[in-house]
Formats: structure tokens, C-alpha cells, sequence
């Protein structure tokens, strides 16, 4: 997480989603780790960032799915805050 979040504050977007990506993977053998929740909502703004707002939103919605799995309101929170901060991402 550390080295994604160093490409994101330099700005190498790119970089850093791919790092956030690879995070993902190794996390796959836990489905329910409460890591998944940043890692979702770091792509989300990197990705609105980018101007990718169709895979933004693709990703809020993992975002928002993944909270309801784990029944947590913080984290529904979260991916309904991206959402409507962003008004780049068509609902």
C-alpha cells in the first residue's frame, strides 16, 4: 500500500493504480480483508484523477458491494460519498 500511495503523491497515477491492482491480488485469498475498502476507494479517486470515469464507477459500485458484504455503514459511506463528490461519475 505504502509504494501506491508514493506514485499516487507523485502524481505518477498510472503507477500507483497498478500497485493498487496488484494489492488486490494478493489479497484475493481473503475476500473479506477490510483492506479492500481503501485500496477500492484509492482507485476510485486516482481514476476520476484520470478522467476514467466509467472504470470509477465501476469501482465504486465494488466499493459499495463489498460494504454491504461486510455490513459496514463507514464503508457504504465511503462509496456513496464517491459518488456524489464526484459529479464527473454518471450515476
Amino acid at each position: 500500500m505504502l509504494r501506491a500511495n508514493i506514485y499516487q503523491c507523485k502524481g505518477e497515477y498510472e503507477i500507483a493504480i497498478n500497485k493498487y491492482l496488484e494489492l488486490i491480488d494478493k489479497l484475493s485469498k481473503n475476500p473479506d480483508d477490510p483492506m479492500y475498502g481503501e485500496i477500492y476507494n484509492n482507485i476510485i479517486l486516482l481514476l476520476n484523477n484520470t478522467k476514467k470515469y466509467d472504470l470509477a464507477l465501476g469501482y465504486c459500485r465494488k466499493e459499495y458491494l463489498f460494504a454491504q458484504k461486510l455490513k459496514s455503514e463507514i464503508e457504504m459511506g465511503w462509496a456513496c460519498l464517491n459518488f456524489f463528490e464526484n459529479p464527473q461519475i454518471p450515476l
